[in-house]
């Protein structure tokens, strides 16, 4: 992975060429799979 930094909810990516774009992909989706879960009842798929 690239070289990065992290800040509450935000990612700072220094060379986008750098990104593996797999890994970014399980980084994304892990935290909507939650909140999907958790607000479920609020009609958010």
């Amino acid at each position: 992975m690239a070289e990065l930094k992290t800040s509450f909810s935000c990612l700072y990516i220094k060379k986008l060429e750098d990104v593996d774009l797999k890994v970014l992909e399980k980084l994304m989706l892990s935290p909507v799979k939650d909140m999907r879960k958790k607000y479920a009842y609020a009609g958010m798929t």
